[in-house]
């Protein structure tokens, strides 16, 4: 009696409850799984995917680019989800008295070598993040939300708000805007409007 009470305690939970879990990905473009909820990730409903990276120049940003490429096992991972948010967690190393949001600005020109023979932007990085999520994400409901700190130690971390990363029709006949926008101007440029928005929005200080 007493296992099936836990039992259906942790199914209630991961049912109604909204879960966070580090977003860490594998070299084969699959998520760790923290042990309490493997076996049970098809109970979840309401999902954060909490993805922290350093920025660095001229070299492979393994997180987002491996994030990119996991969005399709995450779906596999996470069939039944009614939201799932990414929070992409920019912990910076600030020098010479540069604030963290001017660390931010300053970074989104950083180089992220994804190979030797393609080379990209930050910006171009985090746009093609979003628009893997948009495309292939797991979620009827998607958002996503940019926080940055600094690397050294902080304890707290500047948060923007929370947007939506959606491209399916509600019922009825009427487009939402945001889909409207993703079939006149392409998945990219959508997903470009989505990145400007999330990530210049203004910011609050939240805990880390």
């Amino acid at each position: 009696m007493r296992n099936l009470i836990q039992q259906t305690s942790a199914r209630a939970i991961l049912q109604h409850s909204l879960i966070i879990m580090p977003a860490t990905f594998t070299l084969q473009f699959s998520l760790v799984t923290p042990p309490d909820a493997q076996g049970s990730e098809h109970l979840i409903r309401h999902l954060v995917l909490d993805l922290e990276t350093i920025p660095r120049d001229g070299t492979y940003n393994s997180e987002l680019n491996r994030g990119s490429q996991s969005m399709a096992s995450l779906s596999s991972l996470f069939p039944n989800l009614k939201s799932c948010t990414f929070e992409v967690h920019l912990a910076h190393i600030v020098q010479g008295g540069t604030t963290v949001m001017g660390s931010a600005t300053r970074a989104l020109s950083y180089r992220n070598v994804k190979k030797i023979s393609k080379i990209i932007t930050l910006r171009k990085t985090l746009v093609e993040f979003i628009e893997a999520f948009l495309e292939r994400g797991p979620g009827m409901r998607k958002f996503i939300r940019f926080a940055h700190s600094s690397f050294n130690g902080v304890t707290y971390k500047q948060i923007g708000k929370l947007v939506p990363v959606s491209s399916r029709k509600p019922a009825g006949t009427v487009p939402p805007s945001g889909a409207i926008a993703m079939v006149e101007h392409g998945l990219a440029a959508y997903a470009e409007r989505i990145f400007q928005e999330a990530y210049s929005s203004p910011y609050g200080r939240g805990e880390a």
